[in-house]
């Protein structure tokens, strides 16, 4: 009954009206955040298949995130700053892509930050009606901007849109929808929900890769792990809130 309360509770909160709104309660709600954990799951979606996936994502500030996949196999890929880390064990192979030139790269944190202007750089906002998704209140749309250096060689845009819906109560992201082109379409979901201001255990923010890992580092071959492996990425420092956080720790009866 209490968690029925405190959902109803946060449905009657007001959407924001406008992207400079959005990012006033970005900053409000979501000050005291240092650490977001959720399980997920993932459908990428073709004209021939559905390819469907659960896992886990952690974030942690200063601009961590990493995605665990667990089934039907084991990825990690950690967005760290301006990089980009892919590992495959099955493949014994860790991808580092260097990032720092990509102002669409924003959007791999835009759904935890609470700073909306580096986003707003490369990408066109919109907001949108969350419509029936599940305890959505706030819907958001991104387009990416024309580049102005668009010469022939220059990437194509990670996607065509992707909509991001947010919960009331800390406008943390309970549903994503990414349309990459018209063959191929991502929705990923989030569940069990908590967020607090620090991280219990900063080893868990580490990224490890075993003795025999191929190390390719913007597309070139750099190393093979040796004997113990190595820790890529080291624990971060646990992030302090500048003022006393509040009532950050959430729970899946939040959600």
């Amino acid at each position: 009954m209490t968690a029925l309360v405190v959902l109803l509770a946060a449905a009657v909160v007001s959407a924001p009206e406008s992207i400079d709104a959005l990012q006033k309660e970005l900053a409000s709600r979501r000050a005291h955040i240092g650490v977001v954990e959720a399980r997920f799951t993932h459908e990428h979606v073709t004209p021939d298949d559905v390819l469907r996936s659960t896992g886990s994502v952690l974030y942690v500030r200063p601009r961590r995130v990493i995605f665990r996949w667990e089934m039907p196999d084991e990825m990690t890929y950690v967005a760290d700053g301006t990089e980009l880390y892919e590992y495959d064990p099955l493949l014994e192979q860790l991808r580092i892509l260097d990032l720092a030139g990509d102002p669409e790269a924003e959007a791999l944190f835009f759904g935890f930050e609470d700073d909306l202007s580096r986003l707003r750089k490369a990408y066109d906002l919109e907001l949108i009606k969350p419509g029936d998704v599940p305890g959505a209140s706030v819907g958001l749309q991104l387009r990416p901007k024309p580049r102005e250096d668009d010469a022939e060689d220059a990437p194509p845009p990670l996607f065509e849109w992707v909509k991001l819906y947010l919960r009331s109560k800390d406008l943390l992201p309970c549903r994503v929808e990414i349309l990459n082109n018209t063959d191929s379409h991502v929705v990923m979901c989030f569940a069990d929900v908590r967020a607090k201001a620090t991280i219990d255990d900063p080893k868990r923010t580490e990224l490890h890769v075993p003795a025999g890992t191929t190390v390719v580092h913007d597309e070139e071959r750099s190393e093979t792990v040796g004997e113990g492996g190595k820790i890529v990425l080291k624990a971060l420092d646990p992030w302090i809130p500048k003022t006393p956080p509040a009532a950050t720790e959430d729970s899946a009866a939040n959600q």
